[in-house]
């Protein structure tokens, strides 16, 4: 037991010394923390609302369990390549006389706790609905007892297959693991419009529908369902045994080694490091893609480059997924109950909306800082360069939303023309105070400045700025005024935005004129 508290220490400390050498990241990591709040505050109160006036939650057991089963998916899917370990545990930890599975239990118990303050929205959702609904202490216990089973039952799942995969090498093992992924997600389809399909996770002993229906039966401050219990148990029992059963192989020699990196490390070292990784990753699906060096439209070929750099650094991609899955929960919760407010979708794709400009920007200042210097040393200047960046922000920002705004529309959900306004109205704004602020701290002195205070900073401007139009949007959503009145409302929005976006592309041109580099 001593050997395995030392092991957790050392791991502990090696992960929280980005804190040690930076105290603008515990500062970060706190700014997480406080900005989930208002909203988690909102979402809980507006859920135990709905409980006291008899809302049944019974009906979002698709759901529920289709958001786990993709968190499931996604975390096999992070398996695919092996078990990985960090340089200093190959060198300091892989040569000390320890067991695998010593070191094994030991990296589970640093990740979960690495993981906690992550997960600090989801406690305090369950903590303010346990106050709002007067659970029993009884209640809250098993309920986080439950949560543990469950996290504990994900780290042995992750762990063995990662095992499983890096002993045996070949197509089959992958095709399997491929396949227990398609099983997760298949019955998500049964919840989509327009496919003829009743399967249905209630229906299937999946661990996610366990753990909704477990969920569900402590919110309601009752004992949960035998057959529930069971499932959750069953689950965490066998991954325990397959975690000590693969916990037997000698993953010293199988180990993929990666160079360490802190998730609470936010220097531009680690961010470049990060984005060498998915270029890595991304760069073979640009390959389609080449640019015409005959070009004679400038322009038009700088924002080629750009298009094919947000291909191959993955940038594209994250958006692509991004509301890939929010439409995916969208369409599971229509199907669900049928009858899920029109006011959800609709500032829940705002608020992503709002997000892509940051997420995109933030990509190209870690990817692009350190070769600025090569426009900047020839006669057409760093203007172009932002300008086209500025361009194809900005279409990627109104065109990957307006496609979900229109299934959206086809599924009779969302209206159409006062929100494709404010889509555009967002990222006409969005997208200029994102490069502004990006570019203003592009100095010498100011190029250290973490990534998320600029995004902070970029994402409180732009949110006064969008105060106009999300007020206009709010009376209509409310007010129901009809087709004309949204054409009429969409004037001034689209006018508005359209004035900040040229007025904040010039402030860009002239503060392109004063970076140094």
């Amino acid at each position: 037991m001593g050997l395995l508290l030392d092991l957790y220490r050392i791991k502990m400390k090696i992960f929280l010394g980005a804190f040690r050498a930076s105290k603008l990241s515990l500062l970060l990591l706190f700014l997480y923390a406080i900005g989930f709040i208002p909203g988690t505050i909102g979402m809980s109160t507006l859920l135990a609302a709905s409980i006291k006036e008899g809302m049944d939650l019974m009906v979002y057991v698709g759901p529920l369990s289709t958001i786990i089963s993709t968190l499931l998916a996604l975390i096999i899917l992070s398996t695919f390549r092996g078990y990985v370990s960090f340089e200093y545990e190959q060198s300091f930890i892989f040569t000390s006389p320890i067991t695998p599975r010593l070191f094994l239990i030991a990296s589970l118990l640093s990740d979960l706790t690495i993981l906690s303050p992550f997960l600090f929205p989801l406690f305090l959702m369950l903590g303010i609905i346990a106050v709002s609904l007067s659970l029993s202490l009884l209640t809250i216990l098993s309920m986080i007892f439950c949560l543990l089973l469950f996290a504990l039952f994900i780290q042995f799942l992750k762990a063995s297959l990662s095992i499983f995969l890096s002993a045996y090498k070949g197509p089959g093992p992958r095709i399997l693991t491929i396949l227990l992924m398609a099983a997760l997600l298949f019955p998500a389809l049964g919840g989509l419009h327009r496919l003829p399909l009743t399967l249905s996770y209630g229906e299937l002993p999946y661990p996610s529908t366990a753990m909704a229906l477990v969920i569900i039966d402590f919110i309601y401050d009752r004992v949960p369902q035998t057959y529930s219990l069971i499932l959750l148990l069953s689950y965490f029992f066998a991954s325990l045994a397959l975690f000590l059963f693969t916990s037997q192989k000698n993953i010293f020699q199988l180990a993929r080694i990666v160079p360490f990196v802190s998730p609470f490390d936010t220097s531009m070292r680690v961010q470049e490091i990060k984005m060498g990784k998915n270029i890595a990753f991304f760069s073979r699906i640009g390959f389609g893609f080449t640019l015409n060096l005959r070009s004679r439209n400038l322009l038009r070929f700088l924002m080629k480059k750009e298009l094919i750099r947000m291909v191959r650094d993955g940038s594209l991609f994250a958006v692509f997924l991004f509301y890939v899955i929010v439409l995916f929960i969208f369409s599971l919760g229509m199907g669900s109950s049928g009858d899920m407010p029109m006011e959800v979708p609709s500032f829940m794709l705002l608020l992503y909306t709002f997000i892509t400009p940051s997420m995109l920007i933030s990509n190209w200042r870690i990817g692009e800082l350190n070769n600025l210097w090569m426009p900047m040393t020839t006669s057409m200047g760093l203007e172009y360069v932002l300008k086209s960046l500025l361009y194809d922000v900005t279409l990627v920002t109104i065109a990957v939303p307006t496609f979900v705004v229109g299934i959206l529309f086809f599924l009779g959900k969302m209206d159409l023309i006062l929100p494709l306004a404010l889509v555009a109205s967002n990222a006409m704004i969005g997208c200029p105070i994102n490069l502004y602020m990006t570019i203003k701290f592009l100095g010498t002195k100011r190029r250290a400045t973490p990534s998320l205070m600029i995004i902070y900073a970029a994402m409180l401007l732009s949110g006064l700025l969008m105060m106009p139009p999300y007020i206009l949007f709010t009376v209509n959503l409310f007010l129901r005024l009809g087709l004309e009145i949204e054409l009429l409302l969409s004037v001034p929005m689209i006018l508005y935005s359209v004035f900040i976006f040229r007025y904040i592309s010039r402030k860009i041109g002239e503060k392109a004129l004063e970076i140094e580099l």
